[in-house]
């Protein structure tokens, strides 16, 4: 059911918001989570570079994911840090303990050191997922090579990870757009594919290999957008979804991918009074021009939004 859930719209990613203590605010997390579900978001994630886990204690993790649970009606896939074994046992045992099993949730995993084989994957991501009372998806982020270079995941790895029960997807992340529609293509089809790091664009090339659903961009600060490109890709009107991409996505990606995604995302999300009012440090706050050219943009897709509505 929570497979089916994800696979309903996009998926948007969470970020953590601070007071001017630098104290972690649900306050303003459960207003953007609102105004995410008041414009049609159906799926909800937490995840470390978007939600900073990086810069979270772990028990401030633990609230920002009951945060989300609590406050978002929809599917919310928490995602934990990158632990040891032994931790991350205790993290699973503390969602178990205090998200209920009738809630619309998951959790998604990240494996913790660097690749060295197959077998200990296998056997991380099996056991936590037999701890787990909740479905769990694999962050499926490259890791750094044992014996040198970078790893990816591959079809095999998670195909084998696909045959436990309670094992149901990953967020795809692949360093190459070639090598990802070849993994996408050769995963098993019951499995969750949320494809990330390029959103609307990476859907449009990897739905045809057995993508399910993206990570959102625009979608974070515009919901209804990503709702309509998704419904009309998936509705096999491609000549729309294509129209809707070079109207809004690509202008979008143009600026903020030029002053960094996650950067970019939290002062648009100040700028428009979501979420994210301040930063902590050591994470950088935007200058005087790129706001100008963050603000630019935004207002832009806001006006091209309207007249095409």
């Amino acid at each position: 059911m929570i497979a089916e859930g994800i696979k309903k719209g996009p998926v948007y990613a969470i970020p953590s918001s601070f007071n001017s203590a630098e104290e972690l605010d649900t306050e303003q997390t459960t207003k953007y989570l609102a105004f995410l579900q008041e414009n049609g978001a159906k799926t909800i994630m937490t995840t470390a570079g978007t939600s900073q886990f990086n810069l979270l204690t772990s028990e401030e993790v633990r609230i920002f994911n009951k945060t989300c649970a609590n406050n978002f009606d929809g599917v919310s896939i928490l995602g934990l840090p990158p632990l040891s074994e032994k931790l991350l046992h205790k993290e699973i045992n503390w969602v178990n303990e205090n998200i209920p099993e009738s809630s619309k949730v998951c959790i998604m995993l990240l494996w913790p050191d660097r690749y060295y084989n197959d077998k200990d994957i296998k056997e991380f991501f099996c056991e936590a997922a037999h701890l787990s009372k909740v479905p769990v998806l694999i962050h499926g982020m490259f890791m750094r090579n044992g014996t040198g270079g970078t790893y990816n995941f591959s079809a095999s790895l998670v195909n084998e990870l696909a045959k436990h029960e309670n094992i149901i997807g990953l967020k795809e992340e692949n360093a190459d757009l070639s090598a990802a529609y070849k993994f996408c293509k050769e995963i098993d089809s019951s499995f969750v594919q949320i494809v990330a790091g390029g959103s609307q664009k990476r859907f449009t090339h990897l739905y045809p290999a057995g993508a399910d659903t993206f990570l959102t961009g625009i979608g974070n600060l515009f919901p209804q957008i990503d709702e309509k490109f998704f419904e009309e890709l998936t509705n096999n009107n491609s000549e729309k979804a294509f129209d809707m991409l070079k109207k809004f996505e690509n202008k979008f990606f143009d600026v903020f991918m030029k002053h960094g995604w996650h950067k970019s995302l939290r002062s648009a999300l100040k700028s428009k009074e979501l979420c994210c009012h301040y930063n902590r440090k050591p994470f950088p706050v935007s200058g005087k021009v790129e706001k100008y050219e963050i603000d630019y943009i935004l207002n832009l897709i806001e006006k091209r939004w309207n007249e095409y509505e």
